[in-house]
């Protein structure tokens, strides 16, 4: 019995995560500068990655708690009223304001070096950590299955 030959992988092929980097550059998608390096979950170890998911599982429950009393787009409802008072609720801001927490956390799971990280959180207002996230999540979304050849 023979082995098998498997044919080598040429040397310039680029890796998965290449494409994946120029495809996101493509789409102008960039981290704010100073922005610390935030691991793949398929770079974690197991243990991390669960916590990873279970952290962002966490961020989606809040988000959908807290969102689901918003009036939906397109409905004639969402042009504000300039001479309304406008009422703040504590409790509702503090559910709203959660998510923003629970992103912190996730992104510090991800993180490479976390106390770096945590150090860059303190530093940054709500909407470089949200467009962090967001970039996170558009980078790191698993692409579509190639379609079989059979």
């Amino acid at each position: 019995m023979t082995a098998k030959k498997i044919a080598a992988v040429p040397d310039d092929t680029p890796a998965a995560t290449e494409q994946l980097a120029d495809d996101v550059a493509a789409e102008g998608l960039a981290y704010a500068p100073g922005t610390p390096f935030l691991l793949p979950h398929l770079a974690m170890p197991r243990m991390r990655r669960a916590k990873a998911y279970g952290a962002l599982g966490q961020v989606q429950a809040q988000n959908a708690k807290t969102s689901k009393d918003e009036p939906a787009e397109g409905s004639e409802d969402t042009e504000p009223d300039p001479n309304a008072q406008v009422e703040i609720d504590p409790l509702e801001f503090g559910e709203r304001y959660l998510v923003v927490a629970l992103i912190e956390e996730y992104l510090a799971v991800c993180a490479q070096d976390e106390d770096e990280f945590r150090k860059w959180a303190l530093e940054v207002d709500d909407a470089v950590m949200v467009k962090t996230f967001n970039t996170y999540m558009k980078i790191n979304q698993p692409g579509e299955a190639n379609s079989s050849a059979s």
